[in-house]
């Protein structure tokens, strides 16, 4: 079973505000780039509560980006309809996408099931979070969630070639 998911979209080519989500190494003192037209179309008919948790684990994702020179320039765009985050140098790191969980108003930070992401951050935070698969940590809409653990989950996506 592949966990990969076609959608048309995914196969679309790119608009010219494909890249218009970037964050230089001179960004790095300011909050995050503003949403792009693309992100924000996306998630237009989403619950608040979803949406919200969508923008703030984003704002999250810019910090790492931000704390962290290694990452380089990260460009931000949609794929499969959900925003997504890499690192514009090859060799870097992988895409970590955000979005709601299939069926419900949660949230996940996914990353390629290819990658061995998802096992290690369920093996150093156990029970902190559930999981889609080999391929998402869940967030719930609202409460708690696990900052300092999904800050370093999007570091080792984003350096994921780096290691």
């Amino acid at each position: 079973m592949r966990c990969r998911r076609r959608r048309a979209d995914a196969l679309a080519k790119p608009s010219p505000a494909w890249h218009a989500g970037t964050m230089t190494t001179q960004d790095r003192n300011t909050p995050a780039p503003a949403v792009p037209a693309l992100v924000e179309a996306a998630l237009a008919d989403y619950p608040d509560a979803t949406r919200d948790r969508v923008l703030q684990l984003r704002e999250v994702l810019w910090e790492v980006v931000a704390a962290e020179p290694a990452i380089g320039v990260v460009e931000e765009s949609l794929k499969w309809g959900q925003p997504s985050y890499r690192p514009a140098t090859a060799g870097t790191g992988t895409t970590v996408r955000i979005d709601r969980v299939s069926g419900s108003d949660d949230v996940a930070v996914f990353t390629p099931c290819s990658t061995s992401l998802v096992a290690e951050f369920r093996e150093a935070h156990g029970s902190i979070a559930t999981y889609d698969g080999k391929r998402g940590v869940i967030v719930p809409a609202e409460g708690e969630i696990p900052l300092p653990a999904l800050r370093d989950h999007m570091r080792e996506a984003l350096l994921y070639f780096q290691r």
